[in-house]
């Protein structure tokens, strides 16, 4: 059997409206030399059977069925990975889409730098899969540097200068990583945050092309309802913050960065609990009440040094935490 040089690992739910559009652009590809593995979440929908009948008329596409529902995109493509046969693998989201010389310019930069990981430019689009203009990194960005993994994660934490979505990687060094993190406990919607970092982190080298990812924004999707599994976030805050506590320990200007990005994420969280509170159960209420308030304490534990007005107003402690938000809304109108 040939093995391909790329394996692309695509999870998929209930996207019957988008994943013909994603199949698309990967037969689209110049670069031909690939497989696709579409990882089937236990859709209610015709996503399986429209996988299906792709799969149907090109060998290079094989669909995995997974026996129940896991919550999120992770495990999925985890199994996707597990299963690949290809040199280096691709995660392509079901929802998304790829230009049609992204895996060349991918494989072709690989080969130039013999890097571990090669990331390309996310470009943020509409339901229409039209471009907005918005793109990560940015136009401005040094598209010829190459890191080695610390400094990858870095540009990562605080904010993401880079993009990890559609990252080609070496084939051993993403099974590695998946198979020493395949937890299913561990599957918050947030989670592939810190997966990639954790995966940069491994790379002896990483570089970047302008190759261009289309990111489908979807104000439907999970990550943008106001449900309990919003409140995941906060979950991987306290995940997230072990991460840089470990690796980043002598770096306080990083430390810093990363605090202030988790302060103002819980400062988010809770308003959004304020201004829905009325959605969720009595039960689910205290949860969320009992998160907050842990998460606050935690990062506020520690000392964050060169706050603006809003992130000190937010710095009190958490009996006043509440209160703040009044008090920085009031700030924030008489901006306006």
């Amino acid at each position: 059997m040939h093995a391909p040089v790329i394996s692309i690992s695509m999870p998929a739910y209930n996207v019957e409206k988008y994943i013909g559009e994603a199949i698309e652009s990967i037969l689209a590809q110049s670069f031909t030399d690939w497989e696709l593995i579409i990882v089937d979440d236990c859709s209610k929908d015709k996503t399986l059977a429209i996988a299906s009948e792709y799969a149907a008329k090109d060998s290079r596409i094989r669909i995995i069925k997974r026996k129940e529902n896991s919550g999120s995109a992770r495990l999925p493509r985890f199994d996707g990975i597990l299963s690949a046969c290809g040199e280096y693998i691709c995660a392509i989201d079901s929802d998304d889409a790829i230009e049609p010389e992204y895996l060349q310019k991918m494989i072709n930069r690989q080969q130039e730098t013999g890097c571990d990981i090669v990331l390309g430019r996310m470009r943020l689009c509409n339901q229409a899969l039209q471009k907005d203009g918005r793109m990560i990194p940015d136009a401005q960005y040094n598209m010829s540097k190459i890191f080695c993994g610390r400094e990858a994660v870095i540009a990562t934490l605080g904010g993401w200068q880079i993009a990890m979505n559609g990252m080609l990687v070496a084939s051993k060094l993403n099974h590695d990583y998946v198979k020493q993190n395949y937890d299913p406990k561990r599957n918050t919607i947030f989670a592939d945050e810190l997966d990639q970092r954790k995966l940069l982190l491994s790379a002896s080298s990483v570089a970047i092309k302008d190759a261009s990812y289309l990111y489908r924004q979807q104000q439907g999707s999970v990550i943008h309802k106001v449900n309990l599994r919003r409140f995941d976030q906060l979950i991987d805050i306290g995940y997230y913050l072990d991460f840089v506590f470990q690796n980043f320990t002598d770096d306080r200007d990083t430390i810093n960065k990363v605090l202030k990005e988790c302060l103002e994420k819980t400062y988010r969280c809770q308003q959004m609990f304020l201004a829905n509170k009325k959605v969720f159960k009595k039960e689910e209420r205290n949860y969320i009440s009992k998160l907050i308030k842990t998460t606050y304490k935690r990062v506020t534990s520690n000392e964050i040094t060169g706050l603006g007005l809003k992130y000190k107003l937010l710095s009190v402690s958490y009996p006043l935490f509440i209160a703040t938000t009044y008090i920085i809304n009031a700030i924030l109108s008489l901006k306006k």
